[in-house]
């Protein structure tokens, strides 16, 4: 299980849920790691108990048993990581296989984004990106028009 939660566009809290899996072919013996992105989870409060429930509800309603889980991952902000009372620790008590793991995402971004800034391609694409967000979002008309074709917010870079 790997969750992160972040604000959406208008400031609601949403916690991504991503599930990391073995998938096993017993006729060729093959054996694969795979994720797969389940979506998304509304948060009414960042606190550990609420937390916590919204996890484990979001697994009940996907029949996800938690005592198949093998790892938690979660980035490094106290409420969730904490080791004494925290989202990982409550898990941690309800499924002792269920280890914790940290996310280093939040680490390797900041080393992405400067990256991004020295290949020209990259530089290319993210300017592009950013003037189809300005163009859009300077005209409420424009941005409407792109909401009913697209079905996705636009965010800047």
């Amino acid at each position: 299980m790997l969750y992160d939660s972040t604000p959406d566009v208008v400031h609601r809290e949403q916690m991504s849920q991503v599930i990391r899996f073995v998938d096993v072919d017993f006729e060729s013996k093959d054996v694969k790691i795979r994720e797969s992105f389940l979506g998304f989870i509304s948060l009414r409060s960042r606190d550990a108990a609420a937390t916590e429930a919204a996890i484990l509800d979001q697994l009940n309603d996907l029949e996800l048993p938690l005592q198949d889980c093998r790892c938690q991952c979660y980035d490094n902000a106290a409420v969730i990581s904490g080791h004494i009372s925290r989202v990982q620790k409550r898990i941690l008590d309800k499924n002792p296989l269920a280890l914790f793991l940290n996310c280093d995402s939040r680490s390797l971004n900041p080393s992405s984004v400067h990256a991004a800034t020295r290949d020209t391609l990259a530089v290319t694409f993210f300017s592009t990106v950013e003037g189809v967000y300005t163009f859009f979002a300077r005209s409420t008309i424009r941005w409407q028009q792109l909401k009913d074709v697209v079905k996705c917010t636009v965010k800047r870079v």
